[in-house]
């Protein structure tokens, strides 16, 4: 699955396989190529990442820069996000 790609595989002393957990940046900094939108009413994270950066499991991103999504991937219609841009700078920084 590609949300998984960034995590890594580690054994125990078992020999049991498991995924370290993903540690996420704590920012995404503004850019001057981010773009803003305006949300229509019915509007997800999850599609947002897809339209604009090929890659649902990228929704994350939005999230974050917009301090949103906590429960919910639905954003309010209305509401004025920002998209971020240098989507590889914070994808190659995974932990």
């Amino acid at each position: 699955m590609k949300r998984y790609k960034s995590t890594k595989i580690r054994r125990d002393n078992t020999g049991s396989r498991y995924r370290e957990t993903t540690i996420y940046p704590s920012d995404i900094p503004r850019h001057e190529d981010d773009l803003y939108i305006y949300i229509k009413g019915g509007q997800r994270l999850d599609t947002l990442a897809n339209t604009y950066y090929k890659d649902s499991s990228l929704w994350w991103i939005i999230a974050l820069a917009n301090n949103i999504g906590k429960g919910t991937i639905f954003v309010p219609p209305g509401v004025r996000l920002r998209i971020p841009s240098k989507t590889s700078d914070y994808i190659q920084n995974l932990r």
